[in-house]
């Protein structure tokens, strides 16, 4: 779903305990990491919904850490 959100220019709110997405999305950059409650959500949420510039703004880097997605950097990654 992270990859998807990013190919669709879409910020990513994920929590810090969530595995694989926490992971791949940098925290007030292409979404927000979270802590893992629903005051924390709500949060990430309204600043999103209310900053039109910053959604548009985090859209875009995440669509550009979306494109960098792929089996050639996963590889390169994993063996260095």
């Amino acid at each position: 779903m992270t990859a998807e959100a990013f190919a669709s220019r879409k910020a990513v709110i994920t929590c810090r305990d969530s595995g694989g997405p926490a992971e791949l999305v940098g925290d007030c950059v292409n979404g927000f990491i979270c802590d893992p409650t629903p005051q924390s959500l709500a949060s990430a949420l309204r600043r999103v919904m209310d900053d039109v510039r910053v959604a548009e703004k985090m859209g875009a880097a995440a669509h550009a850490a979306g494109a960098q997605l792929h089996w050639a950097n996963a590889v390169a990654q994993l063996t260095t």
